[in-house]
């Protein structure tokens, strides 16, 4: 599923197997952040949400995140700049690019050509790459 980063910078867009993984990738990154699907259905930014409902998505989230570890990675790993259709275009792009090598230096460019006001990709990177 594709979601969009609830954030105060660029478009992001990210994809999880589910609105929990999404939503708990979300507000790893920061308390401010949050989710929205394709369907508009907005999954919560954690500093306003009570207790009970971060409880009702996640359980407890220290055992949910450990639960969940490899499906995070994967989601943290996703995030790219750009909206839906950006998303689903730079997939697309990939997958005609037969080299592993060509294919990383894309993405590189791709992630060298916008901004970011606190750098929201490059912190998912970092944190995937420490799961």
């Amino acid at each position: 599923m594709l979601f969009e980063l609830i954030n105060p910078s660029d478009k992001i867009t990210l994809e999880a197997e589910n609105g929990a993984v999404a939503s708990a990738c979300a507000w790893m990154l920061s308390s401010m952040f949050g989710v929205v699907d394709e369907d508009g259905k907005n999954r919560g930014i954690a500093r306003f949400c009570n207790k009970e409902y971060i409880e009702n998505i996640l359980g407890d989230p220290s055992e949910f995140a450990k639960n969940n570890k490899e499906a995070m990675k994967k989601c943290f790993n996703s995030f790219m700049y750009g909206s839906f259709s950006d998303y689903r275009n730079f997939q697309k792009a990939l997958s005609l690019i037969d080299s592993e090598e060509k294919k990383e230096e894309y993405k590189k460019f791709n992630e060298d050509t916008r901004s970011s006001l606190n750098a929201i990709v490059k912190k998912a990177r970092e944190i995937a790459s420490e799961i």
